[in-house]
């Protein structure tokens, strides 16, 4: 079964963080060890902008995910710049 998916917001600081209204899941690791692929990975579709070059996510994104047949979203991926 496939997830539905939204891109909610990018921030760059805790000002314009969404409400946290659901679970969250925050991908963090070093710069260019696939966070953002692994995103794309779960959701089974290109959902998080990835690149070879190292660096390329200076913000934070956050994404909605909802299961097919639910009204409202389950959880919230939230994809970190790579440190490093």
């Amino acid at each position: 079964m496939r997830v539905l998916t939204r891109f909610l917001t990018s921030a760059m600081d805790a000002r314009h963080f969404p409400a946290p209204l659901f679970p969250e899941i925050a991908f963090l690791g070093r710069s260019n060890v696939g966070k953002s692929s692994v995103i794309n990975s779960l959701v089974g579709k290109k959902l998080a902008r990835t690149s070879s070059t190292p660096g390329r996510t200076r913000s934070i994104n956050f994404f909605e995910v909802r299961w097919p047949g639910k009204p409202k979203p389950e959880l919230v991926f939230t994809d970190l710049p790579g440190y490093g």
